[in-house]
């Protein structure tokens, strides 16, 4: 009787060095890239108006949706209304950008 001879040489991936790679890479990156992020520290000027800059750089969102439904920056509002809330949204803030959505 022939019986099948095992050979002693298993294939096995050994994941060890992997996982080790793996996680030196993530600790560099890690201490990496919050300096990536921040940059180089700089003092920046302070200003002496009260008027937030942040507001007009923002864009001002008109939303239509499939119903009719108008929302200017998350404010329901009927049909007749948009023009003049448009309005005062100008007089307010001239120079802000208009986004426009709609389905």
């Amino acid at each position: 009787m022939n019986q099948p001879r095992s050979s002693g040489f298993e294939a096995n991936i050994n994941v060890t060095p992997l996982v080790d790679v793996c996680l030196v890479l993530l600790i560099i990156f890690m201490i990496v890239m919050p300096v990536l992020v921040t940059g180089v520290p700089v003092h920046l000027p302070k200003t002496q108006t009260g008027r937030n800059v942040g507001d007009a750089t923002r864009q001002l969102a008109i939303t239509v949706k499939d119903d009719g439904t108008v929302y200017v920056d998350a404010i329901v509002l009927r049909k007749e209304q948009v023009a003049t809330e448009l309005r005062r949204f100008h007089d307010q803030m001239p120079n802000r950008p208009v986004a426009v959505r709609g389905d």
